[in-house]
């Protein structure tokens, strides 16, 4: 059994359309763009929602849970700050699991850059208690919950601060 994808595999399954972005203005072309061996990287959307605490989405969908913890939307087109010591919740990538993906392991990792910035990315998937992977044969969205520990930072739509690794 194979336990990774090649960069030429993954160019594949976003080609089929099996990973879209959440960024309405990221296309598949522009995925395809940001593949790397064995990964790729993924481009945050175009709004934040600020939210009272961190959670893992037991048994909801990310989407029921911003409505439960939002206390505000910040729009990302034109870029803003996100202010340090607060969580924010940012729109990244839906999956059609087409079978594709029923043996593997799906992974997340922050950019190496982003340790340099002192951002803490994590990330989720709708009705999946755990940061950072998807359950085998998962179908639906998966955001990133991003929190400033140390200064604000500014993030515009379509940046990348998070690695998908197969």
């Amino acid at each position: 059994m194979q336990l990774t994808f090649t960069d030429s595999e993954i160019k594949q399954i976003l080609s089929r359309g099996i990973i879209n972005s959440l960024n309405e203005v990221v296309s598949v072309s522009d995925l395809i763009s940001m593949i790397e061996p064995a990964s790729s990287d993924l481009p945050i959307g175009n709004i934040a929602y600020e939210i009272k605490e961190l959670f893992l989405p037991h048994n909801k969908t990310i989407s029921d849970a911003i409505k439960e913890l939002k206390t505000r939307t910040i729009p990302l087109e034109q870029g803003a700050y996100l202010q340090k010591g607060v969580h924010f919740v940012v729109p990244l990538i839906s999956v059609t699991n087409d079978g594709t993906l029923d043996d593997k392991f799906v992974k997340f990792s922050p950019k190496s850059s982003i340790g340099r910035v002192d951002l803490m990315t994590r990330t989720v998937a709708d009705n999946f208690g755990l940061y950072d992977v998807l359950p085998k044969k998962f179908n639906g969205n998966v955001w990133n919950i991003l929190s400033p520990q140390n200064f604000n930072v500014y993030l515009k739509g379509g940046m990348s601060l998070n690695q998908l690794r197969f």
